[in-house]
């Protein structure tokens, strides 16, 4: 049985990726607004265009997203 808990933060990155409308209702009626926002400040990696999704739709200063910094500093998800 998947553990909704353990499972949060991969979770919400994929929806924030990958999902749609549904997927999105899911997440916020699992962990709520504040929890879906404060897991994708956490997020490692995003692509600009979900970056900037975030950013506006959730009010989130690019500041504040650990995929920002991470962007900044030339580190990259899959880089070796």
């Amino acid at each position: 049985m998947f553990d909704y808990q353990k499972g949060k933060a991969i979770e919400i990155e994929r929806v924030v990726q990958l999902g749609n409308m549904d997927d999105w209702l899911t997440i916020f009626n699992l962990y709520g607004y504040d929890g879906v926002r404060e897991e994708i400040k956490e997020i490692p990696y995003l692509n600009p265009k979900d970056m900037n999704f975030v950013h506006i739709i959730f009010d989130l200063p690019l500041n504040e997203l650990k995929c920002f910094k991470n962007s900044l500093s030339g580190e990259r998800h899959w880089s070796n």
